[in-house]
């Protein structure tokens, strides 16, 4: 037997147009311990009326799951959260982070970063080879560019990790970044990072990139020295240009 919790009555027409067709009665009710799981059990109301009978109504059926055998689930000898993740009923019945061992996670390492230079006005999509990338959802992965004290904040478009990958033998990521325009007005070169959360455990790598001059239109003479020379005189000739990189 469920144990009622509680009841409210809630009218649901207009102020208007309230009668005896508008209540709705709430009712909460603790649902009791069953030892037969996945199985769904019809769930009956009897109320007991004035004279002392009882009237009966149906609601929707519960449906109970087996709870997580985290021993099983984990193997506790070996967790690996990479691994699990790729089980359909992990997400329905069992809790990632009971997995999770802070010590088996390794450090990360960029392979490689292309391309490493872009537009100052930001967009330049930068393409990211990682190992031991401690982030299972683009959603795990904060990006941002530093140019001394000036932060900005740049996109983390996605994040494909290799099938097979696990803590143990080794985790093989490619992030797509997008980059904000250039945060400062000091430097071109700057640091960019990413800080990634696995389920509590932090990990942060980073990666040197050069802000370019963003160039439209042809390039100009600005001036050049010396203007005059004899026919027969080799001389050097220094040119000045503008709207060149």
């Amino acid at each position: 037997r469920a144990e009622v919790t509680s009841v409210i009555d809630v009218n649901t027409c207009a102020a208007a147009r309230l009668g005896s067709d508008c209540v709705r009665t709430h009712i909460t009710i603790e649902a009791p311990v069953l030892y037969a799981p996945s199985e769904e059990v019809p769930v009956v109301l009897q109320r007991r009326t004035a004279s002392g009978e009882f009237e009966q109504a149906i609601a929707p059926s519960l449906r109970y799951s087996t709870a997580c055998n985290y021993d099983t689930f984990c193997d506790s000898e070996q967790p690996d959260i990479f691994l699990l993740m790729h089980q359909p009923l992990a997400a329905l019945q069992c809790d990632f982070s009971f997995c999770v061992v802070p010590a088996d996670i390794k450090d990360a390492v960029i392979l490689s970063v292309s391309p490493d230079s872009g537009s100052e006005v930001g967009g330049t999509q930068v393409s990211l080879r990682v190992s031991n990338l401690p982030a299972l959802d683009s959603s795990d992965v904060i990006f941002i560019v530093h140019d001394g004290s000036v932060e900005s904040r740049g996109q983390v478009l996605s994040l494909r990790v290799a099938t097979g990958s696990s803590l143990q033998t080794g985790v093989e990521s490619v992030l797509l970044l997008q980059t904000p325009a250039r945060p400062g007005t000091t430097n071109r070169q700057v640091i960019m990072t990413l800080r990634c959360s696995l389920l509590g455990t932090m990990r942060k790598i980073s990666f040197a990139f050069k802000y370019e001059r963003d160039i439209s239109g042809p390039a100009t003479v600005v001036m050049f020295s010396p203007q005059i020379i004899h026919v027969s005189q080799p001389l050097e000739i220094a040119i000045r240009l503008g709207n060149f990189p």
